[in-house]
């Protein structure tokens, strides 16, 4: 009677290249998935920043100058631009003014331009503002 040989156990070699290319494909969306989640990372640090400096540039309207109706704009730090723009909203005639003061922060993220912007409503005299 002819020797009966055993089944060998473990994986044929069609079987390992199917688990390796499963292997692969799970591991690719993987990081791609953690690629675009760094990139949202990045973006939200870069809006507050930017909200951060606007609200430093707003803290300082009329403080730091005279609150006169119009606009301006600069260079900030770290590759920010500033706007701020004053309206005379209504003038009082107890001497007082309300202006209505906006400020924005506009940079390039990716290629495409963002900003964010923060407003306020100032009460000031002609010789600066009201506490």
């Amino acid at each position: 009677m002819p020797a009966r040989s055993r089944p060998v156990a473990g994986f044929t070699l069609i079987e390992a290249l199917v688990a390796l290319i499963i292997a692969a494909m799970v591991l690719g969306l993987f990081l791609a998935n953690l690629r675009g989640g760094l990139r949202a990372i990045e973006a939200a640090e870069q809006s507050g920043r930017a909200l951060s400096l606007a609200r430093s540039y707003l803290d300082v309207a009329g403080i730091t100058a005279p609150l006169r109706p119009g606009s301006s704009e600069g260079d900030a730090t770290m590759g920010f631009r500033w706007r701020q723009s004053i309206a005379l909203q209504e003038r009082r005639p107890e001497g007082l003014a309300l202006y209505d003061v906006r400020v924005d922060i506009i940079w390039e993220e990716g290629g495409r331009p963002r900003s964010v912007g923060l407003a306020t409503m100032l009460l000031a005299t002609p010789t600066g503002l009201v506490p």
